[in-house]
């Protein structure tokens, strides 16, 4: 009947421990280490994304990474893959795609 006892386990766990003040400081003391590890995770997960922008930066100057990236910005803007002449006729030929086939859907249907 006691081992199922809450307050009976606790009593067994607190005498094992050195009794209830020493069980209740080891409580408290593991529950800061706990805050201490999660504090230093969350560290980590700040600092490795901006570790890893800094980097760039500190390996090749601040005015040459700039220059790399504007180029490669205005190279991905000014570069078009479908000009726009070729846009409309894809759109005219997608429109009288559609009206050809739903003429024939028509017929079907009737």
């Amino acid at each position: 009947m006691g081992k199922d006892w809450d307050y009976s386990d606790l009593s067994h766990k607190a005498k094992e421990n050195g009794g209830p003040e020493k069980f209740i400081e080891k409580i408290e003391q593991n529950a800061r280490e706990d805050e201490r590890e999660l504090a230093n995770k969350d560290w980590v997960t700040v600092l490795t994304p901006v570790a890893l922008v800094a980097i760039p930066f500190i390996v090749e100057g601040i005015p040459n990474v700039y220059k790399k990236c504007k180029s490669k910005i205005e190279r991905l803007v000014s570069k078009k893959t479908v000009s726009d002449e070729e846009a409309a006729e894809a759109k005219k030929q997608l429109i009288q795609y559609i009206n050809d086939h739903d003429d024939c859907t028509e017929e079907q249907d009737q």
